[in-house]
């Protein structure tokens, strides 16, 4: 009877270990892990080696779940031969019958309740205990591990793909809570959700066509200029030479051209025209914002594979879409360039 009630004991207790597990790593914040771990906490760092193998991971709980229910399984079954004298399989029957409420409530059901709502408490308790067991399974863990990368080969890398797809999902949640527990503004999750999604973008359907801005020459005077960018809403645009045809020479910021027509009533002074910088077309929006940073330009070319001129890009309407709560990409024919 003794040997029965241990086994039962260890049973529930390895089932609710592995259990719980399973739950608090997935529902554990990561932010939270990393920044104990830099900051030196062993638990933390136990929990963040276990979180970078996942396949250990997954493989320990598959194995460590079984043999816990294998042990329970038995210590009911001896538990039920002890008090009651059954033959053929009727032990089985009724260990299996009156252990599974228990089991399901003991092993499964309240460990995972512990989980869900405290994750990262849970996994420091249980963590040096789980940490045993994946050395002891290491071996069968390594096995399924090989099979596991058998079956990636044979879906041509779309296990990497659903990586990438959980672990965006998660760090969409991590903003999620961060909103809510007040440390991020609605702005700031926003902000940081539009920054992952540019650098997954090509820059091209943020290019405006050069024959969306109006021809304006740089023997034109100021004023003229300065009517045409009031007219079409332009804080910045191209200018051409005498023939309109050519691409341009550069470009003009209003409030430049401003402070230079200002001046021009006392003196001839020349354009302020700036130099386009020309950015290739499969720069991201984040890299294109970094290269604006760089220069300190605010348009810019983009060029074809061929060094053709396919359209003109603002820092302004990359920083706006940046803002902006609409799903990447924006429409092509997205007029402002205003900021």
């Amino acid at each position: 009877m003794a040997t029965a009630l241990i086994l039962l004991v260890l049973g529930f207790v390895h089932s609710a270990v592995f259990s719980g597990t399973e739950t608090g790593y997935y529902r554990v914040s990561r932010i939270r892990i990393l920044v104990d771990a830099v900051s030196g906490k062993r638990a933390a760092k136990m929990i963040l080696w276990l979180i970078n193998r996942p396949s250990v991971f997954i493989a320990t709980i598959l194995i460590g779940n079984n043999i816990a229910n294998n042990i329970v399984s038995t210590g009911g079954i001896l538990l039920v031969q002890t008090f009651f004298v059954t033959g053929n399989h009727t032990g089985d029957i009724m260990a299996t019958v009156l252990l599974t409420p228990f089991l399901f409530v003991l092993g499964e059901m309240f460990p995972k309740y512990l989980a869900l709502h405290a994750p990262y408490q849970f996994l420091r308790r249980v963590c040096p205990l789980f940490l045993l067991y994946v050395i002891l399974f290491l071996p069968a863990s390594m096995l399924i591990g090989f099979f596991n990368r058998m079956l990636s080969s044979l879906l041509h890398g779309k296990h990497e793909e659903w990586r990438m797809i959980l672990a965006r999902k998660e760090l969409s949640r991590g903003f999620d809570e961060g909103e809510y527990a007040g440390v991020l503004f609605s702005v700031q999750r926003e902000l940081t959700k539009n920054v992952f999604a540019a650098a997954r973008q090509s820059i091209r359907p943020f290019a405006r066509p050069l024959d969306a801005f109006p021809r304006l020459t740089q023997s034109m005077p100021p004023e003229t200029l300065l009517a045409e960018a009031k007219k079409h809403g332009l804080c910045e645009f191209p200018v051409f030479s005498e023939n309109p045809l050519d691409e341009p020479v550069g470009y003009l910021r209003t409030f430049e051209l401003q402070l230079a027509a200002v001046r021009a009533k006392d003196k001839p002074v020349p354009l302020p025209i700036r130099s386009l910088e020309s950015f290739e077309e499969s720069h991201s929006p984040l890299n294109a914002l970094l290269l604006f940073q760089s220069t300190g330009e605010s348009l810019a070319c983009l060029e074809s594979e061929d060094g053709e001129i396919t359209g003109l890009i603002s820092v302004s309407e990359l920083r706006k879409t940046m803002f902006s709560t609409e799903s990447f990409p924006p429409p092509t024919n997205a007029r402002a360039l205003d900021p």
